[in-house]
């Protein structure tokens, strides 16, 4: 299909990505979120992701072979798993600005990781999609299109 204005824009929190690769994971996540990275890798999504997705996915891991949580496929395998999915990432300073983030965190009442995420679903006027299911109530409370990943199954 190819990319076109017609694609629904959303934007993809880590946790979706911690979703799909941490085995252990509660099952409706990690098929919502296979769900989800199938539906952007066919093109019938247009992906944003912050350029600290990758840090935040592969702390995540970290602390996941920290405990010993089964993975998905080896850590090494990550870097060419996410490359196939076509996110567009968003730089800091080119399209999200700190202080804009920082704002965003106050209004949400939210950790400034999460308000890169919101700040991002606001600019690309897209639908914030994740595995949290507390920060889509805390989002939802506010009438903020944010959906939980799980959702994904009933479409």
């Amino acid at each position: 299909m190819g990319r076109s204005q017609e694609a629904e824009r959303v934007v993809v929190n880590a946790s979706v990505m911690l979703a799909v690769l941490i085995l252990d994971e509660p099952w409706i996540a990690r098929e919502g979120s296979m769900r989800l990275l199938q539906e952007i890798e066919d093109e019938r999504l247009t992906a944003f992701v912050p350029d600290r997705f990758l840090d935040e996915v592969l702390g995540g891991v970290l602390k996941a072979l920290a405990v010993q949580r089964p993975l998905l496929i080896t850590a090494d395998e990550i870097f060419h798993f996410l490359s196939r999915i076509p996110f567009i990432w968003c730089r800091e300073g080119e399209i999200w600005r700190p202080e804009d983030v920082w704002a965003t965190a106050q209004e949400f009442d939210c950790p400034y990781a999460d308000a890169i995420y919101i700040q991002l679903a606001r600019q690309h006027q897209a639908t914030l999609w994740t595995a949290d299911m507390r920060l889509v109530r805390n989002l939802r409370r506010r009438r903020f299109p944010a959906r939980w990943i799980g959702e994904i199954i009933g479409r």
